[in-house]
């Protein structure tokens, strides 16, 4: 058997020589066990228990009665730190300001303040007063909320009321002295961005209403808060140059007056080298509004078009085959928005409603006749444009009429035959002149007439001198473009 060491503290009653036992045996060596198999278990913890006790009537009762003394210190002493602490009771005046853990807490919260509401008060602190600190001994749990502390050290000056600001990522930029007012407001600029009821709103900002202490000055009505709200604050960035600049170059580079720049930095002398860097200002929104839109539309699938050669036409024309059609998606996206610009599009789905027909056109190669037309067409007579085609009071002018000189010559305007050479009512002497590809081109008002029916011309050949046969109001040639019997605008043919 070997015996265990026991703690003299732990010696000092009934119940502890209980536990002493209870670690005796729990520290029996195995061997010894092994040994002593022919004995009983009783027999042999029983003489565990008469040595243990013979143990303790021997200790020294004066060593216990230390050890308990320094137990009872210890635990008080734990008890005191897990319920109590060291702080201070701060005040400004006669004002209390709570309960804080050190001085610095208080100092922290008062440059906070100053460092916020110094731009209104000509960038002089708000909160000069001397703050007294009086030591307490206090429950863990009675230390003063940080937000009532910088609250308390608020209502100390003279500046600040107690109103419902709307405060932007924990700044103040507007109060009111009516919270359902204050909460419109911001209801207000979420709605300005809402393109339907559909739309989802939030902002980017954490944006909030408090009761609590601000300058005077930023109390206002709502709609001068609405205007402040959705105005610019400015943000500094520093930035460095890749290249040596002058310093009213870079302050020109960048919009802004060279004397407010150098406010922002005083150090810089007249040129900005790499090493340096500049503070800059930066606007932004004082609330930002984010949108999500879903939206459903339908787009139009160009058709493609092929073309190939057909001999059977002539040069210079063509043939629609098959008529080309464009297709349709259905297109389901999601914009979002900031401020009303659109930051980033996606689409959730795209479906073909319709495919697009491909078109078939056929161009010829055959070779023109001289009086089949080119296609394409030549002023019959240059000079001034005096009516254009078009509607008029008297009804449609079905051409255009070219004012000129009597006797001047008038020229085919593509290759063609006479079908028409005489008088015709309104018209005068005029010739008309088919070109055997849809087009007929007519010539009125003609002095004299220089072709005859079933004449084949060329394009710029003479067939007339120009007059003023017919009605008219004075020497001109009036030039008409028919294309399958339909009056065309002659301008989108000709120069």
């Amino acid at each position: 058997m070997r015996f265990v060491k026991i703690n003299a503290a732990d010696a000092d009653s009934k119940s502890v020589k209980r536990n002493c036992i209870a670690k005796a045996y729990a520290q029996v060596d195995k061997n010894t066990e092994t040994s002593q198999t022919t004995k009983t278990l009783k027999t042999y913890f029983n003489g565990i228990k008469n040595e243990i006790i013979a143990f303790y009537n021997a200790l020294n009762k004066k060593t216990v009665a230390s050890a308990l003394v320094a137990v009872a210190a210890l635990s008080l002493t734990m008890l005191f730190n897990i319920n109590f602490s060291f702080a201070y009771n701060a005040f400004i005046g006669d004002t209390e300001l709570g309960y804080v853990p050190d001085k610095e807490f208080v100092q922290n919260c008062v440059d906070n303040i100053n460092a916020e509401f110094a731009q209104y008060v000509s960038g002089e602190d708000i909160i000069k007063a001397k703050i007294t600190y009086v030591p307490a001994i206090i429950r863990r749990a009675a230390f003063t909320d940080a937000v009532a502390v910088c609250e308390n050290i608020k209502s100390t000056s003279d500046v600040m009321v107690q109103a419902y600001s709307v405060e932007v990522d924990d700044i103040a930029f507007a109060a009111l002295n009516d919270k359902t007012q204050a909460e419109d407001i911001i209801l207000q600029i979420a709605s300005l961005y809402k393109t339907d009821d559909a739309t989802q709103v939030s902002f980017k900002e954490d944006v909030k209403v408090l009761y609590e202490y601000v300058p005077s000055v930023i109390v206002m009505d709502s709609a001068a808060a609405l205007e402040r709200l959705q105005g610019f604050t400015t943000l500094y960035n520093t930035v460095a140059v890749d290249k040596k600049i002058a310093f009213a170059d870079f302050a020109a580079d960048n919009g802004l007056e060279v004397e407010y720049l150098k406010s922002l930095n005083p150090k810089l002398g007249e040129y900005i080298n790499t090493s340096d860097t500049v503070v800059i200002p930066v606007w932004k929104p004082i609330i930002t509004v984010l949108t999500t839109d879903t939206l459903s539309y339908e787009t139009t699938v160009p058709f493609e078009e092929q073309v190939t050669e057909d001999a059977t036409i002539y040069e210079g024309s063509e043939k629609i085959l098959q008529a080309g059609a464009n297709g349709i998606t259905a297109v389901t996206e999601k914009i979002e928005r900031a401020n009303g610009a659109i930051v980033n599009q996606t689409v959730i789905s795209s479906e073909v409603v319709c495919e697009p027909v491909m078109q078939m056109r056929a161009i010829g190669t055959k070779e023109r006749p001289s009086h089949v037309g080119t296609g394409s067409f030549m002023r019959p007579y240059y000079g001034k444009v005096s009516s254009r085609f078009g509607s008029r009071r008297s009804g449609t002018h079905t051409g255009v009429d070219i004012c000129g000189t009597v006797g001047d010559p008038i020229v085919a305007a593509d290759n063609g035959t006479v079908i028409f050479s005489g008088w015709s009512g309104g018209y005068g002497k005029v010739i008309k002149i088919d070109h055997n590809n849809g087009y007929v081109t007519y010539y009125a008002h003609c002095n004299s007439l220089l072709a005859d029916v079933g004449d084949v011309v060329e394009k710029g050949e003479t067939i007339a001198t120009l007059g003023s046969t017919g009605n008219s109001t004075g020497p001109h040639v009036h030039f008409e473009v028919r294309y399958n019997d339909e009056v065309q605008n002659p301008m989108n043919y000709v120069n």
